[in-house]
């Protein structure tokens, strides 16, 4: 005989001779007893939903951060006690010259002393440096070298490069040789790359090499302008062509 199946109900019979299956009946476990009860604690607590309650009321948002620091001077955004002021005299720039540029002499002929915003500048001449005379002077590719003698004074601190001075004809413009292949007694010594100070002068050679034929070739027809580079920006001298 198999045993009973624990969900089947007890039959009167084995209720009256069986006091566990009593126990069982009318005595329900502990824990069922505790877990009604919370459920029945929690349904009695639990509001009813009323469509004419009304929301609560939201609270107002912080003001934002940026709204306190736009309002805040620039002294206490950085933690300083009092007003930003800038510094007094300092500039970026070039200090303005002594005289504006309109009363300088900024354009003259070779050998005239020309006057920029913080140098002076001359150009001695400008010649051939070589005396030997070139092999094919109507060829395209034949070049011949020129020396631009030039004298450059600081009215301040001033860097003094032969990249500075260039020549040019119409829209062409032709850059000096920084590293010539080949030396010229004509055209010595070449200026070097300085640094002057004020009142300070420094004189030398700057080579070009240039075209025997075509634009270029006939140095009576080239210009020769001198800026410096600098800092702030310094203003340009000219030496214009022969007969301009």
């Amino acid at each position: 005989m198999g045993g009973r199946d624990p969900l089947e109900e007890p039959t009167l019979r084995e209720l009256a001779f069986d006091p566990t299956e009593q126990s069982r009946l009318v005595r329900p476990p502990a824990l069922r007893i505790l877990l009604f009860s919370a459920l029945a604690f929690a349904c009695a607590r639990e509001p009813e939903p009323s469509s004419t309650a009304k929301p609560a009321p939201r609270a107002k948002p912080a003001p934002a951060v940026a709204t306190a620091r736009a309002e805040a001077s620039p002294a206490a955004l950085v933690g300083m006690p009092g007003p930003i002021r800038p510094e007094e005299g300092f500039h970026h720039g070039s200090p303005p010259p002594d005289k504006p540029l309109k009363d300088m002499k900024t354009a003259g002929k070779v050998g005239e002393l020309l006057e920029g915003s913080v140098y002076y500048f001359k150009l001695n001449s400008l010649g051939v440096c070589s005396d030997e005379p070139v092999a094919n002077p109507e060829d395209p590719k034949s070049r011949v070298m020129v020396g631009a003698e030039i004298e450059v004074s600081a009215k301040e601190a001033l860097n003094v490069s032969p990249r500075d001075l260039r020549l040019g004809i119409g829209g062409i413009a032709f850059t000096s040789e920084i590293k010539p292949k080949q030396e010229f007694k004509r055209c010595k010594p070449l200026l070097a790359i300085s640094h002057l100070r004020a009142n300070q002068t420094i004189k030398g050679f700057v080579l070009f090499e240039l075209p025997t034929t075509g634009p270029g070739s006939n140095l009576k027809e080239l210009s020769v302008v001198y800026q410096p580079t600098r800092f702030g920006g310094a203003s340009q001298v000219l030496v214009p062509p022969e007969g301009k």
